[in-house]
């Protein structure tokens, strides 16, 4: 990476990295509501006015219907699982998920993933998390509102470079809550769950 990229990267407070930590602000409050629309009927999970999703309580998500698009191979192609949603059948609702590649970070291949429509379709400690167009096992460390106080709510939180999207109980160390929260330029940088169990904004090239 030549010098000028190094320079936008510490104006943007995104060193020592290409991917990196950046905290908005040291501790925020946790982001409140106010309007709010269910995401998908009957899914349980609610979209605020703000842009923050949370879950007042469980639901039933859409089952995944596989297209018979063939996607393209990924920056590591001999690793790819996977070229198309039907090559993906060890299990239900299967779809194949394109790999990633960024600056300084490893390469992703396409994998095949798979859906969910409850909570009892994924692993301990994963919640199917709905969509429009599925449900999706993700990492949660609560599974509704109820779990997370009077004060917080059990929010989703979003993925990037590496970091895997989830949902968590707000905490008073957050640093955001939204990646509206986060600074946008030069890179794009997201709201994520780190390694400490608290929010913080995190920009990686790509």
């Amino acid at each position: 990476m030549t010098t000028k990229f190094w320079v936008l990267f510490a104006a943007a407070g995104l060193l020592p990295s290409a991917c990196g930590g950046n905290s908005a602000r040291e501790g925020i409050p946790a982001t409140p509501c106010g309007k709010s629309t269910e995401r998908v009927a009957g899914s349980g999970f609610v979209a605020c006015e703000s842009g923050l999703v949370h879950r007042p309580a469980v639901g039933t998500c859409v089952g995944y219907q596989q297209s018979t698009a063939t996607y393209p191979a990924s920056p590591a192609p001999d690793r790819d699982e996977c070229t198309s949603d039907l090559e993906c059948t060890a299990r239900a609702y299967g779809y194949c998920e394109s790999g990633l590649t960024y600056y300084s970070g490893p390469l992703t291949p396409n994998r095949c993933a798979y859906g969910c429509t409850t909570d009892a379709e994924c692993d301990p400690g994963n919640v199917c998390v709905c969509t429009e167009e599925r449900g999706e096992c993700r990492a949660a460390t609560c599974q509704v509102d109820a779990d997370c106080g009077p004060h917080s709510l059990c929010a989703e939180y979003s993925g990037t470079c590496g970091h895997a999207s989830g949902l968590s109980c707000q905490s008073p160390a957050d640093r955001c809550q939204l990646n509206s929260d986060c600074p946008q330029s030069p890179f794009f940088t997201s709201c994520v769950m780190t390694d400490q169990g608290f929010r913080d904004c995190f920009g990686c090239a790509g």
